[in-house]
């Protein structure tokens, strides 16, 4: 397993998911986040797990998994994962939203 390195959109997006999830159940919201962050350990054991950007049209190179409602949206480096961003899949979205 490689390293799992996070952008600073993607720290930001988590943590938005976090208080999104406190406002509405206080008592799931740390168990939600820890349940992503084990699925994007898996990420870092198998990632080929999502599919290529370019299928979902987008012009970055990327792969995106999906968590629950959640797009993740990472790079490979070799045995290394960087973690663009994670994205509600019925937020709006464009290239211009991935910073690689």
């Amino acid at each position: 397993m490689g390293s799992i390195e996070y952008s600073n959109e993607a720290v930001g997006d988590i943590e938005n998911i976090f208080i999104t999830i406190l406002n509405d159940r206080p008592k799931t919201a740390s168990k939600y986040i820890d349940k992503l962050e084990e699925f994007i350990s898996l990420i870092a054991y198998s990632p080929k797990l999502g599919v290529e950007c370019k299928k979902h049209f987008i012009n970055h190179k990327c792969r995106i998994a999906m968590f629950d409602d959640y797009k993740i949206f990472y790079q490979v480096n070799f045995d290394n994962i960087y973690i663009l961003r994670v994205i509600h899949s019925k937020q709006q979205f464009n290239n211009t939203n991935l910073k690689t």
